[in-house]
């Protein structure tokens, strides 16, 4: 930028950009291969960085590509409009669960256990669901995760997140998550 301040005309500064653009293409990259990991859960869990300690910028420092479930867009195009603005995938997801949960419990029990079998059968590493503490739809979804995990083959772990969750506490069982996964990967 301080180059670019001291430019007298436009060619000096399209030098400059071409120069340090040809400067940043010859960086090294980061080689090492990272994780994809899947998170599902109740919609608000998953979605706001304060309700999960910040759950993805967690991962992604421990080099994990993290994939959500839910958006809050999708939500609101499945639930509220009807599939208008974009064609919906629910009834796909609803599909991916129905040979392990083929009723609704509530929440985002059945889109739960559909993500998760979505993210098995495209090759993640691993999954992790999260939701608030005491959520029924979750816990019957955690339930048939188990049956999801064997079947499927893919690791799945589930945190609950109430007022007394420690970041410490969530951030080590992340932590050994993920060492478990690059264990297994690394096997394979």
């Amino acid at each position: 930028l301080l180059e670019i301040d001291r430019a007298n005309d436009r060619s000096e500064i399209e030098h400059i950009v071409s120069y340090t653009i040809q400067n940043l293409r010859n960086i090294p990259k980061h080689r090492k291969k990272l994780l994809k990991i899947g998170l599902i859960g109740e919609i608000y869990t998953v979605l706001e960085p304060s309700a999960n300690y910040n759950i993805f910028r967690f991962l992604g420092r421990l080099d994990a590509d993290v994939t959500c479930s839910i958006h809050l867009s999708e939500w609101v195009n499945d639930h509220i409009l009807g599939g208008l603005i974009k064609k919906s995938n629910r009834k796909y997801i609803v599909g991916c669960a129905s040979p392990y949960l083929n009723y609704w419990v509530g929440g985002h029990g059945l889109e739960t256990v559909g993500c998760a079998v979505d993210f098995a059968r495209k090759n993640f590493d691993g999954i992790i669901q999260i939701g608030p503490l005491t959520c029924m739809p979750e816990i019957v979804a955690q339930s048939v995760l188990k049956k999801v995990s064997e079947k499927e083959g893919i690791p799945c772990m589930t945190l609950y997140f109430d007022e007394h969750s420690g970041t410490a506490g969530v951030f080590t069982r992340l932590e050994a998550f993920v060492d478990m996964l690059r264990r297994k990967k690394a096997v394979s």
